[in-house]
């Protein structure tokens, strides 16, 4: 988790998810034997929550290698068999792109962006179409 995350990194400090509430949410409109395809997993806390509503697959998807460490090692330590993560983008082109390498939270503002942008600078992936 980055330093300077504004919105996340509070409730994980205090023992509780940031967004359990919304996932919960989410549980009736997931049909428990289909297959779940997430786009920006993050560190894998709503990819664990997908786990549990389905008997079928959660691909995950997060281009961030620093991100995609925490999501492996989160399905690890929880014991998910039911997840394949990719460590790439997901965008109109098979290919590369180049992100930000890191998340950015404006303090002038309070806007957190929760993500990084695709740009010249920073860390280049691999992305694919689905």
């Amino acid at each position: 988790m980055m330093a300077n995350e504004a919105y996340i990194r509070q409730p994980f400090d205090d023992g509780s998810y940031w967004d359990e509430e919304t996932l919960r949410l989410l549980q009736p409109y997931i049909d428990p034997g289909r297959n779940i395809l997430e786009v920006g997993a993050h560190c894998g806390t709503s990819t664990l929550a997908y786990c549990r509503y389905t008997r079928g697959k959660v691909y995950a998807f997060e281009p961030q290698k620093r991100q995609f460490e925490l999501l492996r090692m989160n399905l690890e330590a929880n014991g998910v068999r039911n997840a394949s993560i990719y460590n790439r983008a997901v965008f109109c082109h098979n290919g590369t792109v180049t992100l930000d390498s890191l998340d950015r939270y404006e303090r002038a503002t309070g806007i957190n962006h929760g993500g990084v942008s695709i740009g010249l600078a920073g860390e280049t992936v691999s992305c694919v179409r689905v």
